[in-house]
């Protein structure tokens, strides 16, 4: 009798505590994503008993950190247990768009079994013809006139059948890759649906019975976002335009659907820890090609060579999804160290993985213009544009889409993790600015009872400014330096440069007027010992 009271308590307590539970779906409200990772807060009204609670509440991202969680809810309700749950049985219902392409999967797998149908019924009644091809009989022949009309029948249902089959054939074919391109997005649509769901189960004290409001906030791994820029230098003499864009992507297992929306490149961390600092030392930085443009058509490699590779407007409109509304949609904030951008109206982000790319603002930035040639790599000069006190406006390392005059040039990386308050940006040669350099002389002569040879060289450059703006230009050219005492270079002459002994090279800062040219030369002659060779000339 004692274990039967014991069996029958046991048996009450877990029915009570089963359907005790009171289970309720949530509404994803908003996301904060992260460069890696997202916040994400749900809502839920519960009507609440007096006393004691078990909720369930459902419909969560994948991925989530448990120890993220945090329940929000109204005064008089005192939470006693926050458990993360995984639920392989639930399955969530299909979505519209599924079902259409499950209908629209039964349809054309209907209409494929019909073409075979009507293949077989027309293979069969050709082979029948030429089946009874022969005609008359071996002591029995046929009339002209009858075999012109077999003849005729042969030939004219013979080629209907043949051409019927031709269609069929092509239809059939288009009708399978239809039915391979279905399958394979209605499996990845399943493959989402299929996950098991994420359940965070409650437990509560209650001082009355009430409908309460609750905010469910957690943190999930599968989301984050990178910085694009789209840099616009439509006149030198005008500010540039920059256009801020964010690229996110999510796998949550859930579709974002008219959400708020906050980017930010700050870390996020959860757990209860002490914070503590590691040694912060400092070092210069390694310059190498971050802020190098990469070219179509050029090794990326290679300081020596770019090209302005204009793309036309519709080659652009296919290079990525942008969603671009009338006016930017965002408003950033800046804190210590971090920048946020919060959205002012709702977006749709699906759950597939794929990068989708938001305006976040513009700003007009104000840039000094600089033209930088080395005629010696490369006849042109190419542009860059100088941004003074870069850090007030908001931006982060990342790439930037150069445009210069309304084509594409390229793209670089812009590196802002440096101590620099200026950030310099290359734009792209200029065709407007024309470059050459030329050898003037170029001769060797030794001299009457002397072993020592001297080669002598001129070079001149001719700059032209083809815009009607002045332009500030930047010009570099070289002598070569002797690491041997018997090697001298003598007799220089360098036109009011500005000459680095150490390295050779020679700089001149010019001022140009629209429509101006201007010539520089650099003259030197090397004296060595006549008996030996020397490299570098």
């Amino acid at each position: 009798m004692k274990k039967k009271t014991t069996s029958l308590i046991m048996i009450l307590f877990f029915v009570i505590n089963v359907f005790g539970q009171t289970e309720v779906n949530t509404r994803l409200e908003s996301v904060k994503v992260y460069i890696s990772g997202a916040e994400m807060t749900h809502s839920a009204k519960v009507n609440l008993r007096s006393g004691n609670n078990e909720i369930i509440f459902k419909d969560f991202a994948q991925n989530l950190n448990p120890q993220s969680i945090r329940i929000q809810t109204e005064s008089g309700v005192k939470i006693l247990s926050v458990v993360n749950l995984t639920n392989y049985l639930s399955e969530k219902p299909k979505p519209r768009k599924l079902l259409e392409l499950q209908d629209s999967l039964e349809k054309l797998n209907l209409r494929l079994r019909e073409l075979g149908n009507r293949n077989t019924i027309l293979s069969g009644e050709y082979d029948m013809i030429i089946a009874n091809k022969a005609i008359g009989g071996s002591e029995k022949g046929v009339s002209v006139d009858e075999l012109k009309k077999l003849a005729e029948f042969y030939n004219k249902r013979g080629t209907e059948i043949k051409t019927e089959l031709i269609k069929s054939s092509v239809e059939e074919k288009k009708v399978k890759e239809n039915i391979d391109k279905l399958t394979n997005q209605i499996n990845e649509m399943n493959n989402t649906l299929s996950q098991p769901q994420q359940e965070i189960s409650v437990s509560l004290i209650s001082d009355k019975a009430k409908n309460a409001d609750f905010s469910i906030i957690y943190y999930t791994y599968s989301a984050g976002w990178n910085a694009e820029y789209d840099i616009r230098i439509n006149d030198i003499a005008k500010p540039i335009e920059w256009v801020y864009k964010g690229k996110v992507f999510q796998n949550t297992g859930m579709d974002w659907k008219n959400i708020d929306i906050v980017l930010s490149n700050n870390n996020p961390s959860y757990g209860l820890y002490l914070p503590d600092l590691d040694p912060k030392y400092l070092n210069f930085i390694q310059y190498e090609s971050s802020d190098r443009v990469v070219i179509r058509g050029i090794n990326p490699m290679s300081n020596q060579a770019m090209t302005m590779d204009a793309l036309k407007k519709e080659e652009m409109s296919n290079m990525q999804k942008v969603f671009e509304p009338e006016e930017p949609i965002f408003t950033s904030e800046q804190k210590q160290n971090s920048v946020e951008f919060e959205a002012r109206a709702k977006y749709n982000i699906p759950a597939d993985g794929k990068e989708y790319s938001i305006l976040l603002t513009t700003y007009d930035i104000p840039a000094e213009y600089e033209y930088k040639c080395v005629p010696a790599v490369l006849n042109q000069a190419v542009l860059t544009a100088k941004i003074n006190d870069w850090s007030k406006y908001s931006i982060i390392p990342a790439n930037a889409n150069i445009y210069f005059e309304n084509a594409y040039v390229g793209q670089t990386h812009l590196n802002t993790a440096i101590t620099d308050s200026n950030l310099s940006i290359p734009v792209g040669k200029d065709k407007l600015v024309n470059v050459k350099r030329e050898r003037i002389t170029d001769f060797t002569e030794s001299k009457f009872l002397s072993s020592n040879i001297i080669r002598s060289y001129k070079y001149e450059t001719t700059i032209s400014n083809g815009r009607k703006n002045d332009v500030k230009l930047l010009l570099k050219d070289q002598i070569p330096v002797s690491q041997n005492e018997d090697i001298e270079v003598v007799d220089v002459k360098i036109s009011g440069g500005l000459l680095n002994k150490d390295t050779g090279i020679i700089e001149w800062n010019l001022n140009m007027k629209g429509g101006e040219t201007v010539k520089k030369s650099i003259e030197y002659s090397v004296k060595y010992p006549g008996d030996k060779k020397i490299n570098g000339l």
